[in-house]
């Protein structure tokens, strides 16, 4: 399932960290408090990643990562994927 979301939102163009981290997450079924409760960062750090207000720290977005059953590197390939969309 990962795999096939991973595959739509590289057709997002111009997709940033945060709009990424919550287009992984909503499938998962983890709301963002469930996302900050299961990474152990706090809801208001996990709202404001996804709406792009703070860029999270290398631990953090580490964190969001795994949580999401990804790795940092998979979320980050997916933001420049999409970046190369918009071009």
């Amino acid at each position: 399932m990962t795999n096939t979301i991973i595959s739509r939102a590289i057709d997002v163009p111009d997709l940033s960290l945060g709009q990424a981290i919550e287009l992984l997450r909503r499938p998962t079924g983890l709301s963002a408090r469930g996302l900050s409760l299961a990474s152990g960062l706090s809801e208001s750090y996990v709202g404001k990643v996804e709406k792009g207000e703070l860029e999270p720290s290398l631990r953090a977005f580490a964190c969001i990562a795994r949580t999401l059953g990804l790795s940092a590197r998979e979320i980050h390939v997916l933001v420049v994927r999409s970046a190369g969309a918009a071009a």
